[in-house]
């Protein structure tokens, strides 16, 4: 397989981020700066009504390695990571969320574990300081069902991942679905695995509505 240009991909899904996006790439594109790598994030917008769109196009006259990637309408958290992913270019994908609480801070963390041998470097979240007390019971009842369905621990699991090329296009082909469960397919599908640990951030701006299975 060719090596791509690019070396890595960072997908960010986003629904009604206007207030916190920019803040987001920002961070984001910092830790990449200090990296020895090419790389390209991709802004998925899962058709936003605020103007979400317009941050992320005003960001990119900053910085070109920005793509976007516009929805017609809300499909869903998962649709926009499939989206993305399949619009990504790089030799190793990460996905992360845009609301700050998936800390770029730890994306060197995930690269090392990439360029060490992984295939699929997963975030495990070990605490949940920053997410209110009902949003942890039912986040933790969604997972203990998931682990009991699908045969596999999912406590702390995210969606703050990264997937190798040869992975990615795995899932890509084998599982092209807008309603696949994006966490519980990157475990399932093997590969050889890894976990980055890491406290889930403070929202700068207000509720996620990302929040159905965080």
């Amino acid at each position: 397989m060719a090596k791509s240009a690019i070396e890595i991909s960072v997908v960010i899904p986003v629904f009604q981020e206007h207030a916190v996006i920019a803040l987001t790439l920002a961070a984001v594109a910092d830790v990449l700066n200090t990296l020895s790598v090419t790389y390209e994030i991709v802004v998925v917008d899962d058709g936003s009504t605020d103007d979400t769109f317009e941050r992320c196009a005003q960001f990119r006259q900053q910085n070109p390695c920005i793509k976007i990637v516009g929805l017609s309408r809300r499909f869903g958290k998962e649709a926009a990571l499939v989206a993305g992913m399949a619009r990504a270019s790089g030799d190793a994908i990460m996905t992360l969320d845009g609301d700050m609480q998936h800390p770029p801070v730890k994306i060197p963390e995930f690269i090392q574990c990439w360029r060490d041998g992984a295939q699929v470097v997963h975030g495990v979240k070990v605490n949940r300081y920053f997410e209110g007390f009902f949003h942890q019971i039912a986040a933790r009842g969604f997972n203990w069902v998931m682990s009991r369905t699908a045969g596999f621990d999912m406590a702390g699991s995210s969606d703050y991942k990264l997937f190798d090329r040869v992975v990615a296009n795995t899932l890509i082909e084998r599982f092209p679905e807008h309603h696949r469960f994006h966490r519980g397919l990157s475990v399932w599908v093997g590969f050889s695995q890894a976990t980055v640990p890491f406290s889930v951030g403070e929202r700068p701006a207000g509720w996620s509505r990302w929040r159905v299975r965080d």
